[in-house]
């Protein structure tokens, strides 16, 4: 039992130091596509310990910060707001752009997240979301991957909310090889004990990772 638990231990940790699908390589690729102008008014939502923050700030000179429900040790604090998604505090039509990166999986209300995102941004405002998703079956689960829904799921409560999908990219190979790696570190056990499920369970999803790249409705 210590040995699951050192291992579930390191496991959390590399989730920690930004263990999600693509890297900054996908955070890169939304920059380019959204054209940001240094300056812009950006938010990550479920920051964690600012990694993204931290990253578009340096590389793009943008005005990001983040919020976070939890409260991290060895953050940029300075731009780090602990916050829950569906109380932003900002001003209607604010901000030119939000990510949420492996953080919408998470969220409880969902509708009322999208809804307080639709209404900090900006008219055209961009939303940037990377996350899991299902390519079979929909479902709850207990670990850090709290809700797998289906393509048609995600679209369908975006569009409900006012946001236009501009773009749909499927990036399950860099999940594949993610959790590949994460299964030889940490053992198998480990593994599909941090997503709470088992993996006959998880086949039934067949899950897959996207990021999609929405804009806030001009007629909304």
């Amino acid at each position: 039992m210590r040995l699951l638990s050192d291992r579930m231990e390191k496991l959390n940790d590399n989730i920690n130091l930004l263990k999600r699908p693509g890297g900054f390589e996908i955070t890169t690729s939304a920059v380019s596509f959204c054209q940001f102008k240094p300056g812009a008014k950006i938010l990550d939502i479920g920051c964690g310990r600012g990694a993204t923050v931290r990253f578009l700030k340096n590389n793009f000179q943008l005005d990001a910060v983040g919020t976070d429900i939890e409260k991290y040790e060895h953050t940029c604090s300075e731009r780090i707001i602990n916050a829950p998604a569906d109380n932003l505090p900002f001003a209607m039509n604010s901000l030119d752009g939000i990510f949420m990166e492996c953080s919408f999986s998470l969220m409880e209300d969902q509708e009322l997240v999208l809804k307080e995102s639709f209404r900090v941004l900006k008219k055209s405002g961009y939303l940037i979301m990377s996350d899991l998703y299902a390519k079979g079956l929909s479902m709850r689960l207990s670990g850090c991957a709290s809700r797998i829904s289906t393509r048609e799921e995600i679209t369908e409560i975006l569009s409900q909310c006012g946001f236009e999908i501009l773009q749909f990219e499927d990036y399950t190979h860099q999940l594949r090889s993610m959790w590949a790696q994460q299964i030889m570190d940490m053992g198998t056990e480990a593994f599909y004990q941090s997503l709470g499920t088992d993996s006959a369970t998880l086949k039934c999803a067949k899950c897959g990772y996207f990021q999609l790249i929405a804009i806030k409705s001009e007629e909304s």
